[in-house]
């Protein structure tokens, strides 16, 4: 956790010592969007026929996990 009674900031041979030891910052949001796109991007390269495959393989599946469950 980050001291509040430091006033000044990191200096650059601190912030590589802390670079080397991969005490980076990362962007949650960062990670969630490249997914995103990705996924996306596989469906528009993949065209129509893919996406409805998939979703009719995930119709099923339900189908059947309700069909379990009613029983």
């Amino acid at each position: 956790m980050a001291d509040p009674e430091k006033i000044y900031p990191a200096t650059p041979h601190k912030r590589n010592e802390s670079r080397e030891k991969g005490q980076v910052a990362k962007s949650n949001e960062l990670a969630t969007t490249l997914a995103l796109i990705g996924v996306l991007s596989f469906f528009f390269v993949a065209g129509y026929d893919t996406y409805h495959h998939l979703i009719d393989i995930m119709y099923g599946a339900f189908t059947a996990i309700g069909g379990q469950l009613s029983a």
